[in-house]
């Protein structure tokens, strides 16, 4: 009887060190946070800690991207609807997973920046910034003036173009430009914003194949209904 209920026990006891395991873990490695970053000794994160925080993590993979107030923002919230002014110990885990999230954005920025800047020039001019941008939104390319706009916003360094650490305030910039211009409605329209052929039946492929994939996705609900009835 005894062998047999430590048979039962065992696996339980087992996943219950696993979990214990993975906690200790977790706070080990909070607690090594916290004392790395907390350079005014307050037990808790302020900004400029998590600023210094995300920066050295997110380096390790994207050095040239860099951390902008909307990521720090991010962070802070830690789960929540609105940042905290500081974050504690307990604050960490949920703080690092948005570091996590952060490195995987910085990882794709850095990987799409790599692939358009074609010269190896280290910056993007017009005609390639243009293209990555286009592949960021689903194929609506920004007009010339936009990208006049963008390189005028965001060229920090004077390159008349847009170089690694520049990359997210040009997305930023495009993202409220599409927000105030909905793309053209038709082809004439389209035309008259200076689209080429190639970028008009481009967009008119990818119109068909969203279209095409909403009437699969039509089809596939009304089956389920059918088969539910």
């Amino acid at each position: 009887m005894g062998n047999q209920t430590m048979m039962i026990l065992a696996p339980h006891t087992v996943k219950r060190s696993k979990r214990f395991a993975v906690k200790r873990s977790q706070n080990d490695y909070a607690t090594m946070i916290m004392k790395g970053f907390d350079k005014d000794g307050s037990n808790s994160l302020n900004h400029d800690e998590v600023m210094d925080m995300c920066t050295t993590l997110t380096n390790e993979v994207a050095p040239n991207i860099g951390v902008s107030e909307e990521d720090i923002d991010m962070v802070m919230r830690v789960g929540g609807k609105t940042a905290k002014a500081e974050i504690t110990h307990q604050d960490i885990p949920l703080a690092l997973s948005a570091v996590l999230a952060l490195k995987k954005e910085n990882i794709f920025l850095h990987e799409l920046f790599i692939k358009y800047d074609v010269d190896k020039s280290n910056s993007l001019p017009k005609d390639q910034l243009s293209n990555l941008l286009t592949e960021f939104n689903d194929g609506i390319r920004p007009t010339s003036d936009d990208i006049d706009y963008i390189i005028d916003q965001c060229d920090i360094s004077g390159t008349h173009a847009i170089e690694e650490n520049e990359i997210k305030g040009a997305i930023t910039a495009w993202y409220c430009l599409v927000d105030e211009n909905d793309p053209p409605s038709s082809i004439e329209e389209a035309k008259r914003l200076g689209y080429s052929d190639e970028e008009i039946a481009e967009y008119l492929e990818m119109q068909k194949a969203e279209e095409k994939e909403q009437e699969n996705e039509s089809k596939s609900e009304e089956g389920k209904e059918a088969e539910a009835k």
